[in-house]
């Protein structure tokens, strides 16, 4: 059949287009399911392009006619049946091909017009072209998005570089750069609370590149968030640096004296410790020093010590109680009876005064 057609347009280079298509189209109904191609590439290389396009029309399988159209430079409707196929590589392949062959501008326009292709497109260069997804983005006017975009090509470059253990070989102070555009993008795109997140996350990219070029045996902290900096150079005895990452973050004494805590608790430094909870009153209380010495086992002295101070007797009875110390939970529970019976006594008196004065 398919010898048939090229021969009669080999042929019957007199008839219109439109009469072939309708004499070919006829003949290969006796066949349910021929493929249009072939002759549709015949028709191509005849220089009938019109005809071309009509047979491709008819094509039956979706995986010959799109490669075909855009064969024969029909890229708008090729991607058009690709989408009409719902067929999800298909459309990826098109896309992907009309973007090696148009200009990168034509091909945004294009993309414009087509949401299922472009949302596949994005998912597509999500994982594989961080690069291609942000100039898209700028290229439609998606300031916020482009933002976004290159937030993620950053961390993702970090977080190669810190799996690869070598960061001679990963461009850190790219990524730093990287940050302070996304943090400019961000401000263009009146998002001031982000811009100022990423402003302070290039510093922190810089402050830990300077620390890792003088680690001494100390883990790489490029790319771990500033709590976890802190808890390495604490684990490290870097004073020096933990002051000065503390003034340069502006870390809260609350918030520092937690990390400092759990930091000294996994070493079991609980002298240091003890130290860090009596050199002046404790921003965070007691109770975290309880949980600390419960969850990394310290001498079991050093856990009362630190359950004797809760000012909550009843909480106080309770956890000697979870610990073991029966002795002092009876008495902490005699003086929480106590305390209870007194100020039930203080209510009622309190009650009965009012009482009085109406």
């Amino acid at each position: 059949m398919h010898a048939w057609a090229l021969a009669k347009m080999a042929t019957m280079t007199d008839i219109p287009d439109s009469a072939m298509v309708e004499l070919i189209h006829e003949k290969m109904l006796a066949c349910p399911g021929i493929s249009y191609a072939l002759v549709a590439r015949e028709a191509h290389q005849r220089g009938r392009p019109r005809l071309a396009r009509a047979l491709l029309d008819y094509e039956p399988c979706a995986a010959q006619q799109v490669p075909m159209m855009k064969h024969i430079g029909e890229h708008d409707y090729a991607l058009t049946k690709a989408i009409e196929s719902r067929d999800a590589d298909l459309v990826c392949l098109t896309v992907l091909d009309l973007k090696a062959q148009t200009k990168f501008q034509e091909f945004v326009t294009l993309l414009n017009e087509y949401p299922q292709a472009r949302a596949l497109f994005v998912a597509f260069c999500r994982r594989t072209e961080c690069e291609t997804l942000k100039s898209l983005y700028c290229s439609m006017g998606d300031t916020l998005s482009g933002a976004e975009a290159m937030l993620h090509q950053a961390y993702s470059r970090n977080s190669d570089g810190c799996i690869n253990g070598d960061l001679s070989e990963y461009p850190v102070v790219h990524s730093a750069k990287c940050l302070e555009q996304v943090g400019m993008m961000f401000d263009h795109g009146k998002d001031a609370f982000s811009s100022k997140t990423l402003n302070e996350g290039a510093k922190l990219f810089h402050a830990q590149m300077q620390l890792s070029m003088d680690r001494n045996g100390m883990p790489h902290v490029v790319g771990t968030s500033l709590c976890d900096t802190l808890y390495i150079l604490i684990k490290y005895n870097k004073w020096k640096e933990v002051q000065h990452f503390r003034s340069e973050f502006k870390i809260s004494d609350r918030h520092f004296a937690w990390i400092k805590a759990r930091s000294l608790a996994e070493q079991g430094n609980w002298a240091a410790l003890d130290n860090l909870a009596h050199e002046r009153k404790s921003p965070i209380g007691f109770l975290p020093f309880v949980e600390l010495c419960q969850k990394y086992i310290s001498p079991r002295a050093e856990l009362a010590k630190y359950i004797t101070k809760l000012p909550d007797v009843a909480q106080r009875a309770e956890l000697f109680a979870q610990s073991g110390f029966t002795r002092e939970a009876q008495e902490a529970s005699m003086i929480a009876t106590q305390v209870s019976q007194s100020l039930a006594s203080k209510a009622v008196v309190f009650l009965e005064g009012l009482k009085l004065g109406t």
